[in-house]
């Protein structure tokens, strides 16, 4: 999922909190209603290490998101040039974006993995660009004052 370039525990994180939804709280549930004190204290304690687990790599990779974040936003000098380069980076890549949509639509057999791959391929595409190379400045200015800067 590519997930280790945005955070290194982001994908865990997913995994954890997926596990924990889906898995964990159902067993825990059905843990509750059938078992006698002594199960119920023993498995309340390991609901709640597993739960304290999770949360705390996904507040490592929360943590480390957030580190990325502004280490990407340093490089832009204001939301106008961030807006600009992601407009340009959805427009660059809107083909590609087109083609693995459609892939996926039509190829309904692949196991989850094969869709969690693309999924951070098409987050990877969306959320990772550089700055615009250009000096924007220049267009603002007229033609012949952009011709004259040019030549000098």
């Amino acid at each position: 999922m590519k997930g280790d370039e945005l955070a290194q525990n982001f994908s865990k994180c997913v995994d954890e909190i997926l596990f924990w939804t889906f898995e964990e709280l159902r067993t825990y549930e059905v843990k509750l209603v059938y078992g006698d004190f002594a199960d119920t204290f023993l498995n309340t304690t390991l609901f709640l290490q597993n739960t304290s687990i999770a949360l705390s790599t996904c507040t490592d990779a929360t943590e480390n998101l957030y580190w990325y974040a502004l280490y990407q936003g340093e490089k832009f000098g204001s939301w106008l040039e961030w807006s600009l380069a992601l407009l340009q980076n959805l427009l660059g890549n809107v083909l590609r974006l087109y083609n693995i949509s459609n892939a996926l639509a039509e190829d309904t057999s692949q196991d989850d993995a094969f869709y969690l791959y693309y999924a951070g391929t098409i987050a990877r595409m969306i959320l990772i660009f550089d700055p615009i190379e250009e000096d924007l400045s220049l267009y603002a200015k007229p033609d012949w004052l952009i011709k004259g800067a040019l030549s000098h």
